[in-house]
């Protein structure tokens, strides 16, 4: 497993990449732009730095879009703070993405006749994927200091998991014992010397 972990060293990162295949649009039924008010005052410190953080990581950038959905910071099971964009009024009018969604039955039945599994997580997988530079400015939030829009794809936004599906049906063609369920995937094999999925080219 190390002499595994060592040789992939340059896949195993805290920082998320960007794939290149895929990105995420919004298709709006209603072309008014929407704004709401930034969080409280009082959070304002902890926002600060939130954002900061992920501005480092080139998920967002300054904006200057007639659009403003409100930040909340939301409390982890761990106690840290994940900051969160409210875009419940956005969903309201964008259109739906009918794409289909893994079908957990069918994985299970996949998987009922192995042996060793293999559970992986992408690190902040909703973030390797672009934004549709045409779309960014709908993605804009508010905050206290200034407003800022997506670079990558955020959570919450309608559509989100259809095209996340989209980009892992794309990265998970043609291998046989390897599956996914929204961001959670899985590898599996009914012998430790019979790994059945094909690297992708």
């Amino acid at each position: 497993m190390w002499q595994l972990v060592n040789e992939f060293q340059d896949i195993f990162s805290d920082r998320p990449g960007e794939i290149k295949e895929v990105e995420h649009q919004i298709r709006l039924t209603d072309d008014n732009s929407i704004r709401s008010k930034h969080v409280p005052h009082a959070m304002k410190e902890v926002i600060k730095e939130e954002v900061k953080e992920i501005e480092q990581l080139g998920v967002i950038e300054r904006s200057n879009s007639p659009y403003a959905s409100p930040l909340l910071i939301v409390k982890k099971k761990d106690g840290s703070n994940r900051p969160v964009v409210d875009f419940r009024r956005i969903n309201e009018v964008t259109g739906f993405d009918a794409d289909p969604m893994p079908s957990a039955e069918d994985i299970y039945a996949r998987l009922s006749s192995s042996q060793y599994f293999s559970k992986m997580e992408f690190c902040k997988g909703y973030w390797q994927i672009p934004m549709a530079v045409e779309d960014r400015a709908k993605t804009a939030f508010s905050t206290p200091f200034r407003l800022y829009q997506s670079t990558r794809m955020p959570f919450c936004l309608q559509n989100a998991c259809a095209t996340y599906g989209r980009m892992m049906r794309l990265l998970l063609g043609g291998m046989q014992q390897t599956d996914n369920f929204v961001d959670d995937l899985i590898s599996f094999t009914d012998g430790w010397m019979h790994v059945g999925f094909q690297k992708i080219k």
